[in-house]
């Protein structure tokens, strides 16, 4: 059963999840994995992204407005398993986890030098099939622990999108930083960074027929809450 804090919690990122969109462009998070079960979320925001970018994350449904540029925030919920050896540097996690509030995706991380100063791994995201097009990532995370329950998390990765109609596909890269501290099961973390990228849109209005050029260079900042299981790191069975 989920204690009353972890359940509020959930009800509370629940809720603002039917008002934001479908994209996460960022992923800064820790790269040290706890054993146990995790939940986390993570609200993202973005500035006016420009009008054909825009275009990409509304559907298509902005053509006929001017200007069309707009922000695009989204708050991405997962649930992730981690695994680590007492014998090893090394820990894994896997995870499932949605954006918005039908987007689903799964997740998977490997990490190294677990019980250093400087953890570090790398990670990848793969949306479920959907209607409206698919997100890839692939992400590079480190950590710098500044006291024990505070850390500075680095952040470089490449993010894709694949999108509808065919033809409407983004490339970019997503660095950031951010910071983390935590307090028994529970961490909070606030970073910025950045979503650099080119691309492709189909306009199928009579305005501006075929692929149109896109090119996107905004801030993206995040805030975001776990809550990590109390599971012992034991030996894995050989």
């Amino acid at each position: 059963m989920l204690s009353s804090s972890t359940a509020r919690s959930l009800s509370f990122l629940a809720a603002i999840a039917f008002s934001t969109g479908c994209a996460s462009f960022t992923n800064v998070r820790s790269a040290q994995v706890k054993n146990g079960f995790a939940v986390s979320g993570q609200w993202t925001h973005t500035a006016d992204m420009g009008d054909d970018a825009s275009y990409m994350w509304t559907g298509g449904q902005l053509d006929d407005c001017a200007p069309c540029s707009r922000s695009v925030s989204t708050l991405d919920v997962s649930v992730r398993k981690g695994i680590r050896d007492a014998n090893s540097p090394r820990a894994y996690e896997f995870g499932l986890g949605v954006t918005g509030i039908s987007h689903l995706y799964g997740e998977g991380f490997v990490g190294w030098n677990q019980d250093g100063r400087i953890p570090f791994g790398v990670g990848g995201r793969a949306t479920i099939a959907r209607a409206e097009g698919r997100d890839f990532r692939i992400d590079g995370r480190s950590d710098i622990r500044v006291i024990d329950a505070v850390r500075v998390l680095l952040s470089t990765g490449v993010y894709y999108h694949r999108g509808k109609p065919d033809g409407t596909w983004l490339l970019a890269h997503t660095p950031g930083v951010g910071l983390e501290a935590s307090a028994g099961p529970f961490s909070v973390s606030s970073s910025v960074g950045w979503l650099i990228g080119r691309g492709r849109r189909t306009d199928p209005t009579a305005v501006r027929l075929g692929l149109q050029e896109v090119s996107v260079r905004v801030p993206v900042v995040s805030v975001g809450l776990a809550i990590h299981g109390t599971g012992a790191v034991r030996p894995m069975q050989r």
